[in-house]
């Protein structure tokens, strides 16, 4: 009766305890500590920016869109496969060039894109999106009529253009640094004359050749102190490494018949299994060397 008299005296301290332990677990859910919280996932890092998945997988989700609209197909596995790989590629090269196009003040005003868009030789993505179905030719009507209309064209379609407005702004960046690039070799004239007089600079010579097997041996006389000379001066061009000589019986050892059979039916129950597990990340743990990996590897 005492200790159930003194749980009774402490019951509000009890109850406080309970409560900050409640009200910590679901705070720590809600910034993003608690196990509740789904944990971020990077597929890589370039130049020390990390790449999450969910970016990743929404740029390759619209890349993929994008071609299904431009082809009127449906993209399969190998289509699938080559848009992630190139999505990946310029996800790499938008990281990697940004802080050097920062450093170098290279960029694309509002009015460069504009005379972009509305000069005589536009981009070449500009060109494709905006062919004639008929002739497949450029047909620059269409992008002013496109732009006109802008405000009251579908949400997904201006966010497509803004996209391909970007992707435009990237290339000519790229086309400035590689022409920067170009730019900044330069042949000193002095090293060009050189160059051109030794390439075109000829002469006629006469010289008589006589080879050593065609002298007489017994014409010339060495001695063993001659020969001694010449191999102490010569030695160091023939050095050799220490080696070793060894004998060794190679067995070669292949599966027998009947180990194939027993890996091939191993792995079809391993198939089967992997078919109807609910949870394929908890299959590959157990089953596995190593540990389910997420990440996706171009």
């Amino acid at each position: 009766m005492a200790v159930i008299s003194k749980i009774r005296n402490y019951t509000g301290l009890l109850i406080a305890v309970i409560g900050i332990g409640l009200a910590a677990f679901v705070l720590g859910d809600f910034l993003g500590y608690g196990p509740m919280r789904q944990q971020r996932v990077d597929v890589g890092k370039a130049d020390g920016n990390a790449i999450t998945y969910m970016h990743f997988e929404n740029r390759v989700q619209q890349q993929i869109s994008n071609w299904q609209q431009q082809t009127g197909q449906s993209a399969g596995p190998r289509e699938a496969f080559q848009m992630r790989n190139q999505v990946w590629n310029e996800m790499l090269r938008e990281i990697l060039m940004e802080d050097i196009f920062e450093s170098l003040g290279i960029d694309v005003t509002a009015e460069e894109l504009f005379n972009m868009i509305h000069s005589n030789d536009p981009p070449q993505v500009l060109r494709q999106s905006f062919a004639d179905p008929m002739t497949g030719q450029y047909d620059p009507q269409q992008v002013t009529d496109f732009l006109r209309n802008f405000n009251q064209l579908d949400p997904s379609i201006r966010t497509q253009w803004l996209r391909l407005e970007e992707f435009m702004k990237q290339d000519r960046r790229e086309g400035k640094y590689h022409t920067l690039i170009g730019n900044g070799f330069l042949v000193p004239a002095q090293l060009a004359t050189s160059d051109f007089i030794s390439r075109n600079t000829t002469a006629d010579i006469r010289f008589v050749y006589k080879p050593h097997a065609d002298l007489d041996t017994e014409d010339f006389t060495v001695s063993e102190r001659e020969l001694r000379r010449v191999y102490d001066e010569n030695k160091h061009r023939f050095k050799q490494d220490a080696s070793r000589s060894i004998t060794f019986v190679s067995l070669p050892v292949f599966p027998s018949d009947e180990d194939r059979e027993n890996t091939l039916n191993d792995l079809l129950v391993l198939q089967d299994e992997l078919a109807q597990a609910p949870n394929i990340a908890s299959f590959i743990n157990a089953m596995s060397d190593r540990r389910f990996d997420p990440t996706f590897h171009a």
